[in-house]
């Protein structure tokens, strides 16, 4: 599995990535992701957490 850089990134999303701090309501997970929006960290939280939820918050 190849991981791409920041910079490589940005080049696929056309934007600028940030970096996310995330955990799950009920404390079974704490990560950091880089998305590309706001938008798409929450989904990342829902679809990690499940039913419990799930949030996001944007480091820089």
């Amino acid at each position: 599995m190849a991981v791409l850089s920041n910079e490589e990134q940005k080049m696929v999303k056309g934007g600028q990535a940030a970096a996310y701090s995330c955990s799950c309501s009920d404390g079974s997970a704490v990560w950091t992701g880089t998305y590309s929006g706001d938008g798409r960290a929450s989904d990342r939280a829902a679809y990690w957490c499940g039913s419990g939820g799930g949030s996001c918050i944007r480091e820089n």
